[in-house]
């Protein structure tokens, strides 16, 4: 019985060493590759906070299920996996139609809204107005000069529009 006790608590101590161990070997990762989890959340997500909350989520999942860890590759390529897992989860779990403002910052740019990239570039009614407005008039006025003062081009559109 004594033997079985102490082969129990010897075990004990084994599996306690392993788990120190595999945690100061996490705590050294996640200071070296904290910065690389970000960005890969981060291209996944196409958001800060989101891939802030899927950085956090991963690591809390990788804390509580250290034990599961089997050394078969890097710790830095376990904690990476499962920081894609949490960022994909969060990405399925996002509505499918996302509602944005036109006042929304579009980007990393600085100064870029959502609106500026959906500008119509062709004249606003207003402007095709002004400018309609703006040819009557210059023709109204050409009509008045005499015919010596007028060019053939112009005579020609004279009377192609009275037409």
């Amino acid at each position: 019985m004594q033997k079985t006790e102490s082969s129990n608590r010897s075990e004990q101590h084994l599996d306690v060493c392993i788990l120190e161990k595999e945690t100061q070997e996490m705590k050294d990762v996640l200071t070296r590759s904290m910065p690389s989890f970000y960005k890969r959340a981060c291209r996944y997500l196409d958001n800060a906070a989101d891939a802030e909350d899927a950085v956090q989520d991963a690591l809390l999942s990788a804390c509580q299920h250290l034990g599961q860890f089997k050394g078969q590759s890097k710790m830095s390529t376990w904690l990476t996996t499962i920081v894609i897992n949490s960022a994909l989860t969060k990405l399925r779990r996002r509505p499918r139609q996302i509602h944005m403002s036109l006042d929304d910052q579009f980007g990393e740019e600085p100064g870029y809204c959502v609106a500026d990239r959906l500008a119509d570039q062709r004249p606003s009614p207003e402007d095709e107005c002004i400018k309609s407005d703006l040819h009557g008039h210059l023709m109204h006025f050409v009509e008045e000069l005499p015919p010596s003062l007028m060019s053939p081009q112009v005579m020609g559109s004279i009377e192609t529009q009275k037409r």
